[in-house]
């Protein structure tokens, strides 16, 4: 076995140790830019090794580096994700209180009180024995809505996506 084929073997070894450390990163961030970064490893391990400095210190800063950016990677991800889920939050409390107000109490109000404006009303433009039914659909979807939004802050305490939670409860 010569020099090169020496030098590859533990090439291969070092990158499959480096592929190890690789879990300290997002899941998604190691499909995107794990063959990336293990051909970088790669390359400068061969540099280092031709130099003879893949000794303790080469390894440590590869660790260090390894821990330092992909726990940065890993909150960065933590912050998108619950950035995510306050829009999505805001959006299924939105959809919900449209639901209850406007297209819920205020049409039901109006054909009680036999109000003759339509406006953006939905029920209102149906035939007159389904517009009551209708209202009382539209606020229970609301409120099943609002429900959503509520279990979902109770049972994420523990840093789980909104959207998991949701979905778990069957609600989306």
């Amino acid at each position: 076995m010569n020099d090169t084929d020496r030098r590859d073997a533990a090439t291969a070894r070092a990158a499959h140790r480096y592929t190890a450390l690789l879990r300290l990163y997002p899941a998604e961030h190691r499909r995107a830019f794990g063959p990336l970064m293990v051909q970088t490893f790669k390359d400068q391990y061969r540099e280092a090794s031709i130099h003879e400095e893949t000794g303790l210190g080469f390894w440590l800063a590869v660790i260090g580096d390894a821990l330092r950016s992909g726990m940065k990677e890993r909150a960065m991800t933590l912050r998108a994700r619950q950035t995510y889920d306050a829009l999505m939050m805001t959006v299924i409390i939105t959809i919900g209180n449209i639901l209850i107000f406007p297209q819920g109490i205020v049409p039901l109000l109006f054909h009680v009180f036999q109000v003759d404006v339509r406006s953006w009303f939905v029920a209102l433009y149906l035939p007159q024995p389904y517009q009551i039914p209708v209202c009382l659909l539209a606020i229970v979807l609301g409120l099943t809505q609002w429900y959503a939004v509520w279990s979902a802050r109770k049972g994420c305490t523990n840093g789980d996506a909104v959207e998991d939670a949701i979905r778990t409860k069957g609600r989306i």
